[in-house]
């Protein structure tokens, strides 16, 4: 049984600290700028501000995740990044921000992440606050998207992190979130609210409100727009896939438009996706040990990148830029093992055509044509 609770006490949040060292730090390697490696805890300023989520199994402490409430204490730099401006007319008691998000590997897949974000929604909304904002690695933006959080302005690449999606959720917009079935539907019911906040996001975005996404526009008119996007035979990654294989893979990835010279991959960084280029010029770059800057690859419409840390777990090995304006499509490592698991024969194929032209790769390298 799973038991979600505030951390009121010191130890409770010492604990967290260091479960978020573990996770994020060793683990992925991320916030090694900040992260307290000594005493091998993650803490920054704005935990002393924040209410502390927390999950439990058994007395074990196995997910937590932030929110803090209110403008106060949250930096310039990430109100530029959230576009927070644009929500000047409501008070700041309406804001909360959500991160730090944790789920022990041992409890991924079970009902674990729904627990612990269905608390953090009753939590938020117990506090009357009214948009939820958070900013997240390209491969989780699906999950956010089921849950109910929408895209409403560009990424932007965060110092520490890399390429980040900014995400806000709207909590009286109940219809929204019937629509695609959020499993915070019910629980937005329970709480009192006209749906002004939602009418207001509607008029303020309405860019957004049919974005190119399985979620709000349906996984069959998603994958039916890709499809047609990608009905040409110069697309390797997806030789010998009959119609209907195609379309099951497409309601799997996600859709991103990116500017030009944008850094989608960073070197060092961790990640679990790899990417598809539907048009638009990327170009591969890694910096040696002596500061200089090598050009591997330019790449176009077709070609795949970021797989390899896919496969191995490892940071990536270079930087990728838009050359051009980019479109492209990304299939994380969750969604392939689902894959392999559910539709083996469409997973064949593709770890086929990823093998091959992984092949192809290195082929060229060799002989010096890359």
């Amino acid at each position: 049984m799973f038991r979600t609770f505030v951390a009121e006490s010191h130890d409770v949040r010492e604990a967290l600290y260091r479960l978020r060292y573990e996770i994020f730090t060793a683990a992925q390697q991320k916030y090694r700028n900040i992260a307290d490696h000594e005493r091998r805890k993650l803490v920054d300023s704005i935990d002393e501000h924040a209410v502390h989520l927390c999950l439990e199994s058994d007395g074990e402490l196995i997910g937590s995740m932030r929110q803090l409430q209110g403008l106060e204490h949250v930096p310039s730099t990430l109100r530029t990044n959230l576009s927070l401006e644009k929500f000047v007319q409501f008070p700041s008691s309406a804001f909360t921000f959500s991160g730090r998000l944790l789920i022990l590997p041992a409890h991924r897949g079970s009902q674990a992440l729904l627990t612990l974000v269905r608390f953090a929604f009753e939590s938020g909304r117990s506090r009357r606050a009214e948009f939820d904002f958070i900013f997240c690695n390209p491969n989780l933006v699906r999950f956010y998207e089921l849950m109910g959080w929408r895209r409403y302005r560009p990424y932007f690449e965060d110092p520490g992190l890399g390429f980040q999606v900014p995400m806000v959720l709207v909590a009286d917009d109940v219809v929204h979130l019937e629509a695609i079935r959020s499993p915070f539907a019910e629980l937005a019911r329970n709480f009192a609210g006209d749906g002004r906040h939602a009418r207001w996001f509607r008029e303020t975005f309405p860019e957004y409100q049919h974005f190119v996404s399985p979620v709000t526009i349906g996984a069959e008119a998603f994958s039916e727009i890709l499809a047609h996007k990608i009905n040409d035979v110069s697309i390797d990654l997806f030789d010998r896939f009959e119609p209907d294989e195609l379309k099951t893979l497409l309601q799997m990835v996600s859709h991103f438009e990116i500017a030009e010279q944008t850094r989608i991959i960073r070197q060092g960084a961790w990640g679990e996706e790899l990417y598809l280029i539907l048009n638009g010029v990327a170009e591969a770059r890694r910096r040696t040990a002596d500061g200089q800057l090598r050009i591997l690859s330019t790449m176009g419409r077709g070609d795949v990148f970021g797989e390899m840390s896919v496969f191995t777990g490892r940071p990536r090995s270079a930087d990728v830029v838009a050359q051009s304006g980019l479109e492209v499509v990304f299939l994380d490592r969750s969604s392939l093992e689902k894959l392999m698991k559910g539709q083996p024969t469409i997973a064949g194929k593709l770890l086929f055509n990823l093998c091959r032209l992984m092949s192809e790769r290195v082929r060229a390298r060799e002989l010096g044509l890359e």
